[in-house]
Formats: structure tokens, sequence, C-alpha cells
């Protein structure tokens, strides 16, 4: 849904998903499945700066199409009203996918 939304926008969206992340190796994800780190121990950190870096993005007026999972909004972290509190209007943001 995101890379047809990205090929039919007038402007350029970047489609932006934590996916992204973990298929580029930035994520140990190895290393989380044969237990030599717990995701929980990390997981309020990576998302608090997953969400960072997209804000950072929007209010340099990048504007976005985000690919999101709930379990970065759930379970006592920062909610997504959060994330978007304080960006720039002249910056969209998209969630084209919300679901794990």
């Amino acid at each position: 849904m995101a890379k047809a939304l990205q090929a039919r926008i007038e402007k350029p969206f970047w489609h932006i998903s934590i996916d992204h992340l973990r298929d580029a190796g930035v994520l140990p994800t190895e290393r989380f499945r044969s237990g030599d780190f717990r995701w929980a121990d990390v997981r309020a950190a990576f998302f608090d700066g997953f969400h960072g870096s997209l804000k950072a993005y929007a209010d340099a007026g990048n504007d976005l199409i985000l690919e999101h999972i709930l379990d970065g909004w759930m379970d006592g972290l920062k909610p997504l009203s959060a994330f978007c509190q304080g960006m720039m209007c002249s910056s969209s943001v998209c969630i084209a996918r919300s679901n794990f």
C-alpha cells in the first residue's frame, strides 16, 4: 500500500518503516533471535529513537509515508500523539499500515 501511495502522490514522499532498518541490518536481529539480547530491554529506547528520527525528517520539511506496527505505541510507550506533537504543519505524515 505504501509503495502504491508513493507512486501516485504528486510530491516526493519518503516511505519509512522499521522493516527497512531490520532488512538493512541496522538491528542485530539474529542476536535478538538467539537470546543474546532481549528486545524487552531495548524496545522503549528503540521506539523513542525511531520516533525522534521521524519527527526530525518531518520537521526538516520531508513528507512521510510511515509504515508502523502497533507494538511501538502500546504497553506504556509514548503514544502516537507524542510523536506527532510539535511537527511542522508543512510536512505530511501518512500511516500506511499500523498492524503487526
